[in-house]
């Protein structure tokens, strides 16, 4: 996690530099997404919200716009001989077109893909077992933006999600051999705050 967002950091300076240059805008978005993620080995679904942070690089009527965001879920049983706990890194990069622009908005759609890395450790009577997965994911996304002023706005975004599970890793390994292919559809929503440096 903190290598991903040294990452984001150094992307954002760099391209702030290089952008200041061109006269590319740049700017740091937050988004609260709401979409499907499956927590465990379980193939079953959760809706989670999840605080998102990006980066649009916007090039004429193209932006870029990478992005990192984490969802952490935890519960203990009341008798206290059980505990889950679940944490989802999310790395993206979305290519969006604006398709409409009024003065004091715009309309976009686009592709945004990008992988989900999963961990899980479910506990019982002091005995851990831990589980880790990486899933892809391709979202086709509509989305609009209001400007507040000409550097802040607010909108939001709806999306069509696959998402492509990846293979289980156990800790401890219990043997069993991995060789479904699973795969979800499903519909998202995220609201986006969005701040323009330049």
């Amino acid at each position: 996690m903190t290598r991903a967002a040294m990452t984001l950091v150094l992307l954002l300076v760099s391209v702030s530099g290089a952008a200041a240059q061109q006269g590319v805008r740049v700017g740091v978005g937050i988004g609260l997404q709401q979409s499907a993620v499956v927590l465990d080995e379980e193939p079953a679904a959760t809706a989670v919200t999840v605080p998102q942070i990006y980066v649009p690089v916007v090039l004429g009527r193209i932006t870029i716009e990478p992005g990192i965001g984490l969802y952490r879920f935890s519960e203990e049983a009341e008798d206290g001989f059980s505990s889950f706990t679940a944490n989802a890194l999310r790395l993206s990069v979305g290519g969006l077109l604006t398709i409409a622009r009024h003065d004091r908005g715009q309309v976009y759609a686009g592709p945004r893909l990008g992988i989900l890395r999963l961990r899980s450790r479910y506990e019982f009577d002091g005995d851990p077992t831990d589980y880790r997965r990486t899933d892809l994911f391709v979202s086709g996304v509509l989305g609009g933006e209001g400007f507040i002023t000409p550097a802040f706005s607010l909108g939001g975004e709806a999306s069509l999600d696959f998402l492509r599970l990846g293979e289980s890793e156990y800790e401890p390994d219990p043997g069993i051999e991995d060789d479904f292919d699973q795969s979800l559809i499903s519909i998202g929503a995220e609201f986006r705050v969005r701040w323009y440096i330049n």
